[in-house]
């Protein structure tokens, strides 16, 4: 999806972990994690936008003004990223590190990766958070993650939410769990001014998501599943028809999660047969593994990316925590 970012940074010892795939030629590749202001420079965040009024063709072979629409225009290139309503207020691009280094005011370098997506129309922002994710028995290092995005295209809201990177293989392995918050989002016809008091219990419940995810996750590690059990389980995450054809059964979903979590050589021996290697196991399958069918809005890479983030995907791997949990 190269075509889809259009500028972009990151950390590269620590690879690409919001699944966006290959993007080296528009990408700036950083030795560690750097301050706000490096980052909208690095990612090529630092361009402001303007709304600007629409004219369309006249009978008369003048313009005439569009009421009641303009259009966000980013004023480097003139390019329009949309098309709003004047009640619209536009949130530029230093908001997100503004509202992160207010999040976490330590006044250090604390941000991974950002970058521009569709032309512009997306602009996201990650920054590390100081606290890492120990669960019991399994060596991998878990990376808490604060996700900031913001749309200049008029669908999408600014939105910080929580990711859990296992930095083995890079996979996503945050899930919903019950009374914890772990996304917060503001309207472009709401003020920031004076929400950074809001946002801040939302990233004391972070915090508190980061503790039941961690006790969550031992718990998984220390319960033993057999063979039937995960069939069962992936069976009903990844139904497939009773009846099917000899030779089609290794195509469905649920043959290749049943085999990822069989021979995956992220997923340590001791934690295979377990509810925590099952739950890797699919999470891996979904970010990296899965087909996505892109279409006329997003091709193939952004459908992963926002599947993985806030989709289908995201909903799954809820549905699998709920499952193993049940057993």
């Amino acid at each position: 999806m190269a075509h889809e970012v259009e500028t972009m940074a990151y950390v590269g010892n620590r690879g690409l972990p919001w699944h966006i795939g290959d993007t080296k030629d528009v990408s700036t590749e950083l030795d560690d994690l750097v301050t706000g202001d490096e980052m909208l420079v690095a990612g090529g965040l630092n361009w402001v936008v303007d709304q600007r009024k629409l004219f369309i063709p006249g009978s008369d072979g003048g313009f005439v003004e569009v009421p009641g629409w303009v259009s966000n225009t980013r004023m480097s290139d003139d390019k329009s990223l949309g098309v709003v309503r004047p009640s619209y207020r536009v949130l530029q691009n230093d908001v997100l590190t503004q509202f992160g280094d207010a999040l976490v005011d330590d006044g250090g370098a604390k941000y991974e990766t950002g970058g521009s997506l569709r032309g512009g129309q997306m602009v996201f922002i990650s920054m590390e958070l100081p606290e890492h994710i120990k669960v019991a028995g399994d060596d991998s290092e878990y990376r808490t993650y604060l996700l900031l995005t913001n749309g200049h295209d008029g669908w999408h809201k600014f939105s910080a939410v929580v990711t859990i990177v296992r930095a083995v293989c890079m996979n996503t392995v945050s899930a919903a769990l019950a009374g914890a918050q772990h996304r917060f989002n503001i309207s472009h016809r709401s003020d920031l001014d004076g929400r950074v008091g809001e946002a801040r219990k939302a990233l004391s419940l972070t915090f508190e998501f980061e503790e039941r995810f961690q006790t969550t996750a031992s718990a998984l590690a220390a319960k033993t599943l057999s063979e039937r059990q995960v069939e069962a389980i992936l069976t009903d995450l990844f139904p497939y028809a009773e009846d099917i054809k000899p030779g089609k059964f290794e195509q469905t979903t649920f043959a290749k999660v049943f085999e990822n979590w069989k021979t995956s050589d992220t997923i340590a021996p001791d934690m295979r047969g377990t509810g925590w290697g099952v739950f890797n196991a699919v999470t891996e399958f979904l970010d990296h593994n899965a087909d996505y069918k892109g279409g006329k809005r997003v091709d193939a890479g952004s459908a992963r990316a926002e599947s993985i983030i806030a989709g289908r995907a995201a909903a799954t791997k809820d549905r699998t925590l709920a499952l193993l949990l049940k057993v």
